[in-house]
């Protein structure tokens, strides 16, 4: 397996395996600073991956199969995540103000992955950082008029099981207010 795919294709792929909507090689930068470059080469030399614009991808089956069963790094991913959260906060707050264009075409792309990664938090009980990344999705959702995801119920329902009354109240908040639109 290592000596096959090697180290940091590994890692790319792991990574790749939890990002529906694959990843700008940018943010594959920022989440594998040391070897991104050399694993996505390898991927897409194994026929595991391909660019699709500016984009990395996988197929859907292989991205089942690699979440199944080589999980990524905990470094990894907690450099994704915290890439998405900060994502979500930020341009959810840009859409709809001036200059908010940008901001929307890219949560455009980056829903499905932002979505995943909500849950992602979520199971690691990191209930906070999943309130503030769906709270910042939805208000993509509310200005652009997307289908809203299930980011948001998530996070109520595990607010709730946790009992994290301020993060439950935020999301019921804002939830409250996206169902008025």
């Amino acid at each position: 397996k290592g000596a096959f795919m090697g180290v940091d294709a590994q890692r790319v792929g792991a990574l790749l395996a939890l990002a529906p909507a694959g990843l700008s090689l940018v943010d594959l930068d920022r989440a594998v600073p040391d070897g991104a470059a050399r694993g996505a080469a390898r991927l897409r030399q194994q026929a595991l991956a391909f660019d699709d614009g500016e984009r990395l991808r996988m197929l859907a089956p292989i991205r089942e199969h690699i979440a199944a069963h080589h999980p990524p790094r905990e470094e990894d991913r907690d450099r994704l995540l915290d890439l998405w959260e900060r994502l979500a906060v930020r341009d959810g707050k840009a859409v709809g103000s001036d200059g908010g264009g940008a901001a929307a075409q890219r949560l455009d792309v980056e829903a499905p992955n932002i979505e995943v990664g909500i849950a992602e938090l979520v199971a690691l009980g990191r209930v906070e950082a999943a309130g503030r990344t769906a709270v910042g999705l939805a208000t993509y959702y509310g200005f652009s008029g997307a289908p809203v995801g299930r980011g948001l119920q998530l996070v109520m329902d595990a607010a709730r099981s946790a009992d994290n009354a301020s993060t439950l109240a935020a999301t019921s908040r804002f939830a409250a207010l996206l169902a008025m639109y």
